[in-house]
């Protein structure tokens, strides 16, 4: 896996990081996975929850504003059906 690849077909991001404990250092690949928001509501249906909103914002600035293409963060509010 090559450090900082971006795959845009399925949303995910590689990177390379060196974590180090006790004087041991270790490198991990660490990858992180990015969903539309219709994706998003399709896995929440499909594991049990009832859809109440679905927002766009920050982390730590949520202003539950409309959700558009350039959000980078999704904030979806569902319970258990």
């Amino acid at each position: 896996v090559v450090s900082g690849k971006f795959d845009p077909y399925y949303l995910i991001s590689y990177d390379r990081e060196e974590v180090e404990e006790a004087g041991l250092t270790t490198e991990l690949t660490v990858w992180e996975k990015g969903f539309a928001p219709a994706e998003l509501v399709q896995l929440l249906k499909a594991a049990g929850f009832n859809i109440n909103h679905i927002w766009g914002g920050t982390a730590g600035a949520w202003h539950k504003q409309v959700l558009d293409l350039d959000e980078y963060e999704i904030m979806a509010i569902a319970e258990m059906a």
